[in-house]
């Protein structure tokens, strides 16, 4: 009996895995039915096309007219039946696919938006793509080889047990190879779910290569590192190749194997089948019968181990998929404050604000309190390090923060949207990126394209070949850095946002075009709130309100004028600026 223990275990891990991948599925219960009747519907096929033959050759040889035409017109309706059978499950497969396929895609768009931002941030974009392509694909075909294997295992049982009732001398020999066909199948095939991970694996890695060269192909090339990515390019594809040699060889191998241990159960019936009906044992009807049913245990049997290697290679290229979706979410940073607030004004208050990363020993904010007046234009700004694009993101709620009580203090009173340093544009066209926040209420969308477009100072789009309907290479990368930020900052003005949260709009602006960008902000966010982090003397002298943050504390805060006059910290900072001529010192 412990022989058989490792096959249980095995079919059994394998069942698991693949309930859990149909549970994707819209009415996965509904499916298994599905499967479970059309196996049910073929199996009784395969029984009765034996039985009809048999009563065929039986009435032929007594030359009984009327038998002869009834088991004649059985068998052209049971081939009618299988047709027809046969195009109804090939529809339903095909659908409960797709299915499967854009729900899994849907189900890891979903993880991903659940994320934190730093999580997110963290993920390997490659093996996220390879996810949502190549495995999705792959994982939403499993019924395919699950429903050949029910089929198999269904038909040589329910043939066997005919070939027994038929005679049971020549079914008991040619059932005899059947236990020890399933055991050579799942044991050669065993190794197919390690080998669909480790190639699933080994894709990922060529995903994740490519997509880093293409984001920073400008980089390989300044610092002369084409042959060391071309080598490493060469390392992981070799490495996919010898995964995929591997698997390749091990299937044609379970294959052949299969193959050959099926041929047995075929000369059983042929040699002593013919034995019997020259000794007048059986007929000749019963030998053909038998023999036919013998095809339902010898060529099922023999494919059992290819599609369970199949099924498992599916199974494993998407296990790690499952992992992700199943994964609890982890421990997502949060801030803590005594106090956090945005009331109907727009003025922003936070008091004793602290915010620690994952695995951080310092604080990135520490005990901080601002105080951001409605309808004002505040800056921030500091020495790189100092908490500040930290403190706009949880101005932004990517960062969660919670009051001492344990509760989420929320800031969505106020309709906030923040644009990051290195703003991201989708491939689509300019007018699609633009649209993209802007509010349906009505108003026409090309006024409103138009006042964002010179308000972010974002004019040279009517210059492009297409004009607004130009098409943005992926990430932005036809642009400059100047363009890709006014473009950003369009967008963020055509959602007529109450709170705009800038990061350091103007690091990829001259300073004549940063001198416009100030003047329209200003007048385009009046009575609007205005918070920007810069480091930059033309960003902060338009201000209304200066926050001085250092190692994670505000040490300052007021107007520009006055803090020169007060503040010796930001008095130094502001002198340096101005003998470095403004170059990027505060980060």
């Amino acid at each position: 009996m412990a022989h058989f223990e490792p096959l249980s275990s095995s079919l059994r891990q394998t069942w698991r895995e693949f309930k859990e991948l149909v549970s994707f599925l819209d009415k996965p219960n509904a499916a298994l039915a599905a499967l479970f009747l059309i196996v049910f519907l073929l199996t009784g096929h395969a029984v009765a096309s034996a039985a009809l033959q048999r009563m065929l050759v039986d009435a032929l040889l007594s030359r009984d007219r009327s038998v002869t035409l009834a088991a004649g017109l059985g068998m052209v309706v049971l081939e009618v039946f299988y047709i027809v059978c046969s195009g109804w499950w090939m529809t339903r497969r095909i659908a409960y696919s797709g299915e499967l396929g854009a729900n899994l895609r849907r189900a890891l768009a979903q993880r991903v938006f659940a994320l934190g931002t730093q999580e997110v941030e963290g993920m390997d974009r490659g093996k996220f793509a390879s996810w949502s392509t190549r495995d999705v694909e792959n994982a939403s075909e499993v019924l395919n080889p699950v429903y050949f294997l029910a089929l198999e295992a269904s038909q040589a049982i329910a043939a066997t047990a005919y070939m027994m009732v038929l005679d049971w001398r020549l079914g008991l020999l040619c059932s005899l190879s059947s236990p020890l066909i399933v055991h050579i199948g799942n044991r050669l095939s065993s190794p197919m779910s390690r080998l669909g991970e480790r190639i699933q694996a080994s894709y990922a890695q060529i995903s994740s290569l490519a997509t880093d060269v293409l984001a920073n192909r400008k980089i390989i090339r300044v610092f002369g590192l084409e042959g060391e990515v071309s080598q490493r390019f060469r390392s992981v594809n070799d490495n996919a190749y010898a995964v995929g040699r591997d698997l390749t060889v091990k299937s044609a191998l379970l294959e052949g194997a299969m193959w050959f241990c099926g041929i047995a159960p075929l000369a059983v019936p042929l040699v002593y089948g013919s034995f019997l009906v020259f000794r007048g044992v059986v007929s000749l009807g019963t030998v053909l019968a038998i023999t036919n049913l013998t095809n339902y245990t010898r060529a099922p049997l023999s494919e059992i181990g290819s599609d369970l290697g199949d099924l498992r290679t599916r199974l494993g290229g998407a296990r790690e998929v499952l992992r992700f979706l199943r994964k609890p979410p982890e421990e997502t940073p949060s801030g803590r404050c005594n106090k956090g607030e945005v009331d109907e004004t727009g003025s922003i208050t936070f008091e004793g604000l602290s915010f620690k990363y994952q695995g951080s020993e310092h604080m990135a904010l520490d005990s901080v309190s601002v105080s951001v007046p409605s309808g004002s234009c505040t800056v921030v700004v500091g020495e790189s390090g100092s908490g500040k694009t930290t403190l706009l993101k949880i101005l932004a709620g990517l960062y969660p923060v919670y009051s001492q009580s344990g509760h989420l203090v929320t800031l969505s009173r106020k309709k906030a949207v923040y644009v990051p340093q290195e703003p991201f544009l989708f491939p689509w066209s300019i007018r699609q990126n633009l649209l993209l926040g802007a509010p349906d209420d009505g108003t026409d969308r090309d006024v409103v394209l138009g006042e964002a477009i010179r308000d972010a100072c974002a004019e040279f789009v009517y210059d492009l070949p297409n004009g607004l309907d130009t098409v943005v290479s992926e990430g932005g990368a036809s642009l400059s850095g100047g363009q890709k930020a006014r473009l950003a900052l369009a967008r963020a003005l055509a959602a007529d946002p109450d709170i705009l949260l800038l990061d350091e709009p103007g690091a990829s602006l001259d300073a004549r075009t940063e001198e416009t960008l100030w003047g329209r902000l200003r007048r385009r966010m009046n009575g609007k709130t205005l918070v920007v982090v810069t480091h930059r003397l033309s960003g902060v002298r338009p201000s209304d309100h200066v926050i001085i943050l250092d190692k994670g504390r505000v040490v300052a805060s007021g107007r520009h004028e006055d803090l020169l006059d007060s503040s010796e910290a930001y008095r130094n900072l502001y002198l340096r600026w101005s003998r470095e001529g403004e170059t990027d010192v505060a980060g």
